[in-house]
């Protein structure tokens, strides 16, 4: 959905005007650990593995930490930071079949991605929102990741 949220935001600084060259003049801090946490979301979805996965959550934090000054990025850290607390209780992303119901949606078969249940900790952090447009469901941290996401193009475009 973050990635998603940043092209979308990017076609907006165009369509309303913003300097796409602005983008370019971004100092991204601690860069290289994102192309870690990247890597690493590909390893868990490859590997079955939940720890690769929330590594990578806690990587992306440290470089939005890291960032704080770059519009959004508060915000996709404190979206990421509650997926690493649902992720962390549940050894997975908890995904309510309700959600996937009316979404007509299935559950991912990735390893990271888990049933919800009775005894699933902080199911209210965990993927609960379905959008039947996307045939998706999604957790509050990634939609307040993808308004961090969307705001970045958008404002930086501008500055």
């Amino acid at each position: 959905m973050l990635a998603s949220a940043l092209v979308l935001g990017l076609i907006a600084a165009i369509a309303t005007g913003g300097e796409v060259k602005r983008l370019g003049t971004i100092r991204l801090r601690l860069w290289p650990v994102l192309l870690v946490a990247l890597t690493l979301r590909v390893i868990a979805v490859l590997t079955f593995s939940t720890w690769a996965f929330a590594i990578s959550l806690f990587a992306i934090v440290l470089v939005c930490l890291a960032n704080n000054r770059l519009p959004g990025l508060l915000l996709v850290g404190a979206g990421t930071t509650l997926n690493l607390v649902v992720v962390a209780a549940n050894f997975g992303m908890p995904v309510s079949q309700s959600a996937l119901v009316n979404a007509n949606a299935t559950l991912p078969q990735d390893g990271v991605h888990i049933a919800m249940s009775s005894a699933t900790a902080l199911s209210w952090l965990g993927d609960i929102l379905p959008i039947p447009l996307v045939r998706g469901v999604y957790s509050v941290g990634d939609l307040i990741s993808a308004v961090g996401g969307f705001t970045l193009p958008v404002v930086q475009s501008r500055r």
